[in-house]
């Protein structure tokens, strides 16, 4: 999206895409939020081991909150024709800030417990705590912002994740600590 030539103008809620662009962009998050699903839900296969009731709490917690995400961005398509600043563009962004602040609760309980007695080896079991603290430190206040400071937030959690997904497979392959 930095780098998607403009579609329609910065009035549309859209922006950068056409509506056709934007219905492509929002299922591509959704598809996005639910493969994070995957990975905490990985993630909690390996904490429901007599691990920590609180790393198991808090992805259920974060679980959760990524099946209302994935919502908001199928209730986002409602406004791929609409002005910035209407009712519908409101709602939209309205509608995120309930998921993401149970995510972050969630990765913030998550990380509490694994670093604790988490089921991650080393330094890993570090992440949710990060990803938890990352939401609130870095993620919402950036959306806030411009775009591009959303865009480059999103990416760099995004980015986080990943990591964890790297340390889950070594987990999975029998890995050491990394």
């Amino acid at each position: 999206m930095l780098a998607w030539p403009d579609q329609v103008g910065p009035e549309r809620y859209s922006h950068p895409f056409d509506a056709g662009g934007w219905v492509v962009a929002q299922l591509s998050f959704a598809l996005q939020h639910l493969l994070l699903l995957v990975l905490v839900l990985g993630l909690a296969r390996l904490a429901w081991r007599p691990r920590s009731w609180l790393t198991r709490s808090g992805l259920v917690v974060t679980a959760v909150g990524l099946v209302v995400l994935t919502g908001c961005e199928l209730f986002a398509l409602t406004a791929a024709s609409a002005p910035v600043g209407s009712p519908a563009a409101t709602a939209v962004d309205t509608s995120y800030g309930l998921p993401m602040t149970v995510l972050g609760v969630g990765l913030l309980l998550a990380g509490v417990g694994s670093a604790r007695r988490g089921p991650l080896p080393g330094r890993t079991r570090w992440l949710p705590l990060v990803l938890g603290g990352y939401v609130f430190a870095v993620l919402v206040p950036a959306v806030f912002g411009t775009d591009l400071a959303g865009r480059l937030a999103i990416g760099g959690w995004m980015l986080l994740f990943a990591v964890l997904g790297w340390a889950l497979v070594r987990v999975g392959q029998g890995a050491g600590p990394p």
